[in-house]
């Protein structure tokens, strides 16, 4: 009986090692069952469903001339698939896709081919929703004038509204340089329509982008629009959100920004102690800035610990009627913290 065991299990591990070999094509066979759709996602999936987790799913080929579908999926190809699909979730995928694949990841080369086919997909599609998100996407990418000319098209026969036309042609604005008379042109196209989401959208931007490419004039006048756009804080004292303290934080250094002409530098700090020298309108302001602190990268200099200073000061007081508010528990007001801000 030991005898059969033994031999067994000798079998067993000869016909294991021989699996080894098969044929080729056995082997390919087995592959492609363990790597199709199917085995993944079940047989009976509903077509519309299956085209849709195929866009998602990896599908691992045995085949040397077919690339991974998923991760080295050539524009062509996008833009077959974007062709050839009728759902309106699939094409906004695809479209997003495409995008990404117009624009290298340095940010800074283009792919012409791409670009030419996300301008047909903007400019040609059926869907009023699919055709906008081609056009945003297209504005961020292309040359100032093709961006504009696409955005101008795009407004006037409706595919953008109001809102999205002007916080698009913001964006535009704030990478390229323009003559400074069609700049300033742009900025009061923006002004002229009153509305919050672009001013946002301005003073979201300019903190963290070069503007070097703007003229004196462009930024003042800019610096005048933002000035009639400050981000409103509640009518209840006692109410500030997170958001809120972000939002303000932007909108402040983007006014000290278009002054000076500077980002992350004393001159800003100079700045913005002589707008508060006599204290802050709204204590919620010094709040937004104790909590955003962007400052704390600045050498120790006598203006930046004036300035804390100022900050900290309003914001303890804040503190002290309002120990509830959400922002002041974020920033865990304590005997320590109170000292912090003298240092």
């Amino acid at each position: 009986m030991r005898a059969l065991i033994y031999l067994l299990s000798i079998l067993a591990i000869l016909i294991g090692i021989a699996s080894i070999f098969l044929p080729n094509k056995e082997r390919q066979h087995q592959l492609k069952k363990s790597t199709s759709l199917e085995s993944i996602v079940g047989p009976n999936l509903p077509p519309s469903q299956a085209e849709s987790i195929r866009e998602e799913v990896p599908v691992t080929s045995t085949s040397p001339d077919r690339k991974n579908n998923y991760l080295t999926d050539s524009w062509d190809d996008v833009y077959r698939r974007y062709k050839a699909s009728l759902d309106q979730d699939a094409r906004l995928h695809l479209t997003s896709k495409l995008a990404s694949m117009a624009q290298n990841s340095n940010g800074i080369d283009i792919n012409p081919l791409a670009l030419s086919k996300l301008l047909d997909i903007a400019t040609n599609d059926d869907d009023d929703e699919v055709r906008s998100y081609a056009v945003m996407n297209y504005a961020r990418i292309a040359d100032a004038e093709s961006a504009l000319k696409l955005l101008r098209s795009a407004r006037e026969n409706g595919t953008m509204d109001h809102e999205s036309y002007h916080s698009e042609l913001a964006r535009v604005y704030l990478r390229s340089e323009f003559p400074e008379s069609e700049g300033i042109s742009i900025i009061d196209e923006i002004a002229s329509s009153k509305d919050t989401y672009t001013a946002e959208v301005i003073f979201s931007t300019i903190p963290y982008t070069e503007l070097s490419h703007l003229s004196a004039s462009e930024k003042e006048k800019l610096g005048a629009y933002l000035d009639n756009n400050q981000p409103a804080f509640s009518s209840v004292f006692s109410s500030m959100g997170i958001t809120d303290a972000l939002f303000y934080k932007d909108w402040i250094l983007s006014t000290a920004i278009l002054a000076t002409g500077q980002h992350g530098s004393e001159k800003i700090v100079t700045y913005l102690l002589n707008r508060f020298k006599n204290g802050f309108p709204d204590a919620r302001e010094a709040v937004s800035l104790a909590m955003t602190d962007p400052f704390r990268q600045l050498e120790r200099s006598e203006d930046v610990r004036a300035l804390r200073k100022l900050i900290w000061d309003e914001t303890l007081l804040y503190a002290e009627s309002y120990p509830d508010n959400a922002v002041i528990q974020t920033l865990g007001i304590s005997p320590e913290l109170e000292s912090m801000h003298q240092r």
